[in-house]
């Protein structure tokens, strides 16, 4: 029969072990709470910048769908009002539904400094139409823009993207837009291809003493 002072020594190595293993898995649980915790905020990253470029694209082509084909007569030959460059896009489009009935609104999409995806509009019968009253951030943090159409253009009229859309007689067949985000931002925009419904101004009856669609 062992002492007791044998006994009460062997205990505490027992208690001294058992403590140790506690120990080791408790920290071994709080690793793997941190990991899973910092998956779990970089899915929940991934998810909620993906929502938000979903909802900019969702939200360009729904107005540039519905763009209008306005007959411009501000140059030396009567043109469609849409100006389109490589970092920008004008055009004329409808109101929001919300807004309706309503004037037709001159719309401008933009990139700024700032990373801010903006969509500016004004009231396009007021007297100061090419200052707009609206901004519509559609999209933070981007570093680019990149626009390009598809169409035919004198004088090969060859169907083909092109950089610059301006001085036509018709909407692009086809717009496409690019974003592109700073080096280590997880978010992707996939490459939107918008074609709007209207061609020409089939609204457009020209008058003939003033050379301009009649009404207008």
């Amino acid at each position: 029969m062992k002492p007791a002072e044998e006994e009460a020594g062997f205990t505490l190595i027992e208690l001294m072990v058992s403590l140790a293993i506690l120990g080791l898995v408790a920290a071994m649980l709080a690793s793997g709470v941190r990991t899973g915790l910092g998956v779990w905020h970089r899915v929940a990253d991934k998810a909620e910048g993906g929502d938000a470029v979903a909802a900019a694209q969702f939200a360009l082509r729904a107005v540039i769908e519905r763009t209008q084909a306005r007959t411009s007569f501000r140059g030396s030959r009567p043109s469609v009002a849409f100006i389109g460059d490589r970092d920008s896009m004008a055009f004329v489009g409808p109101a929001a539904l919300a807004e309706r009935p309503a004037a037709a609104r001159d719309y401008r999409l933009t990139l700024g400094n700032d990373g801010a995806l903006s969509l500016w509009s004004a009231n396009s019968l007021a007297v100061d139409a090419d200052t707009p009253d609206r901004r519509r951030v559609l999209l933070h943090g981007a570093s680019r823009l990149d626009i390009a159409y598809f169409g035919t253009v004198p004088p090969d009229n060859r169907p083909q993207w092109r950089p610059v859309w301006r001085g036509m007689p018709r909407l692009p067949d086809a717009i496409s837009i690019r974003i592109g985000f700073p080096a280590g931002d997880p978010r992707q925009w996939p490459v939107l291809i918008v074609r709007p419904v209207a061609g020409i101004d089939s609204a457009c009856i020209v008058d003939v003493a003033s050379g301009r669609c009649r009404g207008r």
